[in-house]
This record gives C-alpha cells, sequence and structure tokens, in this order.
C-alpha cells in the first residue's frame, strides 16, 4: 500500500497528463461523432443559396473573380466559397455531411491554439474544462448546417489566430495578425 502512495505522488504529473489527454480525446471524439451521426448530406436552408447556387454562377461566369468576391445579403462568404471550391475540385462532388465536419474542425483548431498559447506548466488543469464547456451541442443549428458551420467557426479561429500574431514583438507577426483580420 505505501509503494503504491509512493508511485503515484512519483508520477503524478504524469497521471494527471494521461488522465486530461484522456478527457481531451474523449471530448473531441463525442463531439464529432456525435456531429457526423446526426449531420445529413441534404442542403438546408442557405445552403441552397451559398452553396449550390454558387456554384451554379461558378460555372456559368466568365468573371470568377467577381463571383468568389460577390455579396451574399450582408455578407462577403469568400473563404466558404474557397472551401468549396477545393473541396469540389478534391472530390468532385459536394457532401454537405463532410463540410459540415469541416466546418466544425475550425472549433478544435481554435482550442488547439488556445492550448498552445498558455504558459503555465498547469495548462493541462487550465484546459480540461474549457474543451468540456467549448465542445458541447448549445450551438447545435451551426454545429450541422454546413454553410453556418463554414462561415461561423473559420471567423472565431481567425479573429483568435490574429490576436496570437499580434501579440508577438516581430514585424512579420504584426504583418501576419493585420493580415488575418
Amino acid at each position: 500500500m505505501n509503494l503504491a502512495i509512493q508511485l503515484l505522488k512519483k508520477n503524478r504529473i504524469l497521471i494527471f497528463h494521461i488522465t486530461t489527454s484522456f478527457i481531451f480525446l474523449f471530448s473531441v471524439y463525442t463531439y464529432f461523432y456525435t456531429i457526423r451521426k446526426y449531420s445529413v448530406n441534404f442542403p438546408f436552408g442557405d445552403d441552397y443559396n451559398t452553396i449550390l447556387g454558387f456554384l451554379d454562377l461558378w460555372e456559368k461566369s466568365h468573371s470568377k473573380i467577381s463571383i468568389l468576391f460577390s455579396q451574399y445579403n450582408e455578407h462577403r462568404l469568400v473563404f466558404l466559397r474557397i472551401i468549396i471550391l477545393a473541396y469540389l475540385k478534391l472530390f468532385h462532388i459536394i457532401d454537405f455531411s463532410h463540410l459540415i465536419l469541416i466546418g466544425n474542425t475550425f472549433i478544435l483548431l481554435c482550442l488547439l491554439l488556445l492550448y498552445y498559447t498558455i504558459e503555465d506548466k498547469r495548462k493541462f488543469i487550465l484546459i480540461s474544462p474549457i474543451f468540456l464547456a467549448i465542445l458541447n451541442f448549445s450551438n447545435w443549428e451551426t454545429q450541422t448546417w454546413a454553410m453556418a458551420s463554414l462561415s461561423n467557426y473559420p471567423v472565431i479561429y481567425f479573429g483568435f489566430l490574429s490576436l496570437y500574431f499580434l501579440s508577438k514583438d516581430k514585424l512579420i507577426d504584426f504583418v501576419l495578425g493585420i493580415f488575418l483580420q
């Protein structure tokens, strides 16, 4: 018994890292498994105009750059359109379930960026509850809607990435931070 307590005390940091890594992996797996299970490969709401309508205009237009930067309501969905074009070029089909997963990947990228920027030795302790709080289903509609997940989550990620670069001292980091705005 005494040997077991000594072993636990000696390896408590390693045990805690393994535990928090398990929490992280379990949270990510559960999140993406649920999103994949309940997302459908069918356009919903604005998906018709923003994805299918855009692809139709893209094929018919001679001015591709103007179509790429054209306005949709009060938004310019350039990043969404670039992702759609890249996906179509790679797979020659539009799968809305995959687009939903790509959009939700930006939440994971936000969390990884947050983890990377924490300089405290106890970042495993600090980041574990954040993973559980962020990877929940409180904004279910955005999580399972291709246009919304590809429009909203990258904005958050690039905002965080911009703040990360703007907090650095080098000129190139400052330029990258401004560019990502």
